[in-house]
């Protein structure tokens, strides 16, 4: 029986945003039934939230209204089993969506988890359970960050590739604070400065002056706040989706019981602040027991010496609170504070609640490739090339990759 679809559609555009206060061009998705004066330009990303069911059957439309830019849309995490097509990596599993052009992914939801097993578990309260995502925000166009990587050694005096990237600020959920004074002298700090900045210093790696765009506003957005009831649970759903770095999270005085790494339910591990690989989704239950008159600081961090070079003190906060709560807590785990990352904690302790549902099925075929990066210093080459089986990637030339291997098996790579 085929159930009746559950359809959304959405319109891909760049408008200009500020999401940590500095304005500058951002690519945004907004549903594509609300004008420009209606939809939320105090928050014009993350993207509007998808809800479905397992087993539900999804049918997203997408139209491009870039200027000058062809893109897809690729749904991290999800496996599209028997249905490869709407996976969105263009060249690879579709030609790219034109300028102007609408294309509809359609695909049955068949990875959510045991969301209902931790829900009785729990008992958490269904406004309580927040879908965050946490990412690193640049400044420089992502153009301007690709230059910077694959440019070669001393194209200009002293120049080298670099990898990973240095953030200009973090955001939750599409929010964050920027230092405006980097960019104006006369500026406070957040960060309590004792003395005034000097102009020549660039802290975080950005051109001395105000945006094109408009005035600079470190206190731009309102710091959230995420609600929970005393004696009861709640649930973030986090979500690191920056780029090249891993990010720190913890709720000041509130230990995370992780419950579930990408929907799939492990055995419950607690700890006081985890660290998130770049892509990965960490599900936990948070227990409301503190005081209930306190606001708890909800931080996101970069951890220390992953950045070559510069590497600002990089963090970001938001609130956790009480019913009744007016009074923000001081913390007691700053971000300043010293952190021990085992960055393998999650290979370690997490582990499948149960494993018997999960065994692979044995193998129709088996295939081997062996994956290498050449890492090169001289200037006549870029820092680094990834290859597969000795080869780069070419994309074909009249068709996206899939398409090519589907009809002719004598496609290559």
């Amino acid at each position: 029986m085929q159930c009746e679809a559950l359809n959304y559609s959405f319109i891909i555009r760049t408008v200009v945003g500020d999401p940590d206060g500095y304005k500058r061009p951002v690519i945004t998705v907004h549903a594509a039934n609300s004008t420009i004066p209606k939809w939320n330009c105090q928050r014009p990303f993350p993207a509007p939230l998808i809800r479905a069911r397992n087993g539900e059957l999804l049918q997203i439309e997408f139209k491009n209204m870039l200027r000058d830019q062809l893109r897809s849309i690729h749904f991290h995490g999800l496996h599209m089993f028997n249905n490869p097509w709407m996976d969105g990596v263009d060249m690879i599993t579709q030609c790219p969506i034109h300028v102007g052009v609408t294309f509809i992914y359609e695909f049955n939801l068949t990875q959510t988890g045991e969301q209902d097993l931790i829900h009785e578990q729990y008992s958490y309260d269904e406004n309580s359970d927040y879908p965050i995502i946490l990412q690193e925000w640049y400044h420089e166009s992502w153009q301007d960050i690709m230059t910077g990587y694959q440019s070669f050694f001393n194209s200009s005096k002293e120049f080298k590739p670099r990898y990973s990237w240095p953030p200009t600020s973090l955001l939750i959920n599409g929010h964050g604070r920027f230092d405006c004074h980097t960019t104006n002298c006369k500026k406070a700090s957040r960060s309590n400065f004792s003395e005034p900045t000097k102009c020549n210093e660039t802290i975080q790696c950005i051109p001395l002056r105000e945006s094109y765009f408009g005035e600079c506003q470190s206190d731009r957005h309102d710091l959230d706040e995420f609600h929970c009831h005393n004696g009861k649970y709640g649930r973030l759903r986090l979500i690191n989706a920056a780029s090249s770095s891993p990010l720190r999270f913890w709720i000041d005085q509130h230990p995370l019981l992780i419950v579930a790494r990408d929907s799939l339910p492990v055995k419950p591990y607690e700890k006081l602040y985890i660290a998130i690989a770049v892509g990965q989704c960490l599900d936990v239950i948070v227990r409301c027991n503190q005081n209930p008159k306190f606001k708890y600081h909800m931080f996101v961090a970069l951890p220390e010496n992953f950045i070559v070079g510069v590497n600002p003190d990089n963090w970001m906060n938001t609130l956790f609170v009480y019913p009744n709560s007016t009074v923000i807590s001081p913390p007691q785990l700053p971000p300043q504070a010293n952190f021990n990352d085992d960055v393998l904690f999650e290979y370690k302790h997490l582990k499948p609640l149960n494993a018997e549902n999960y065994k692979s099925q044995p193998a129709i075929k088996r295939l081997t490739y062996k994956f290498s990066v050449i890492f090169n210093t001289s200037e006549e080459a870029t820092l680094e090339e990834w290859q597969i089986n000795d080869k780069t990637l070419v994309s074909p030339s009249y068709a996206a990759l899939l398409q090519s291997i589907y009809f002719d098996e004598n496609a290559g790579v």
